[in-house]
């Protein structure tokens, strides 16, 4: 199983990423969260599979 997945970093916080489905982009991240997150830089966009090796996230992890 693969998913498009949309990488944003934060414009506030150093090494801290936001990966979420591109079909829902990021109308599920909690207000609060977005808040602390600062406007989002999108940097990726990806073809995310359980498989793939990602420098600081565990894939089956950003899957589920």
């Amino acid at each position: 199983m693969t998913r498009l997945v949309n990488v944003y970093r934060s414009s506030r916080r150093q090494e801290m990423y936001l990966y979420v489905d591109a079909a829902e982009d990021l109308a599920r991240v909690p207000a609060d969260l977005l808040g602390r997150f600062g406007p989002p830089v999108l940097v990726l966009a990806i073809e995310l599979g359980a498989e793939r090796r990602l420098a600081r996230a565990d894939a089956r992890q950003v899957l589920a």
